[in-house]
């Protein structure tokens, strides 16, 4: 198993971070996100992986298909890394 890039704290933070950057900006929002991100959904989790799919699960809610960690929206323009421990301490 491989160690996490992000605690789940730490990818709420990070998602938080950049959804409130785009409001102070005066992006339109939809239940608290950016609209453009509704527009072209890219889900991201701890590990790093970011995609257009993600497993719906009833239990465990919505999911990595590479890790099975829980994802997040994230903005369109995410890319998929190793390591994002200096993107969230800056965000913070």
């Amino acid at each position: 198993m491989t160690a996490d890039v992000m605690t789940d704290a730490q990818l709420n933070n990070y998602v938080q971070a950049r959804s409130d950057t785009e409001q102070a900006q005066g992006a339109e929002m939809f239940m608290g996100r950016p609209d453009r991100w509704f527009a072209d959904p890219h889900w991201l989790c701890g590990n790093g992986h970011v995609s257009v799919r993600y497993l719906k699960s009833e239990q465990r809610g919505d999911l990595c298909l590479a890790c099975l960690r829980p994802v997040r929206l994230t903005f369109p323009e995410d890319v998929e890394r190793t390591s994002v421990a200096d993107e969230v301490d800056e965000a913070q």
